[in-house]
């Protein structure tokens, strides 16, 4: 009975210590940054030349770095610099671009 025990016991601190340590396995997307309303964002990293596009409600993970991103539709564009966990979401309300970011990223000045 005991032994019984001590193994449940041990599953039940595996499964919590296993939930502290990863907390990005709740489903959601860390990393990611996100295009909520617009037709179009350009996502361009400062060491590479590729330009990744995201269509309104897309989302794409992408790592540690810095990034230009490109709005077409409102002529405006902006720097990002993010971690591995950092998240950016793009909007807009009543015509006003909208960047909501974590404290793993940040728009550079």
């Amino acid at each position: 009975m005991r032994t019984a025990f001590h193994i449940a016991v041990g599953f039940i601190l595996g499964f919590v210590i296993l939930g502290l340590a990863l907390p990005h396995l709740d489903g959601g997307n860390p990393g990611a940054i996100t295009n909520h309303d617009y037709a179009l964002v350009e996502i361009a990293q400062y060491t590479a030349s590729s330009i990744v596009p995201l269509r309104r409600g897309e989302s794409k993970e992408l790592g540690y770095g810095d990034y230009t991103i490109t709005i077409p539709e409102i002529k405006a564009t902006f720097s990002l610099r993010k971690n591995s966990r950092g998240t950016c979401a793009i909007r807009t309300a009543n015509g006003i671009l909208l960047v909501q970011t974590n404290e793993n990223a940040g728009i550079l000045p």
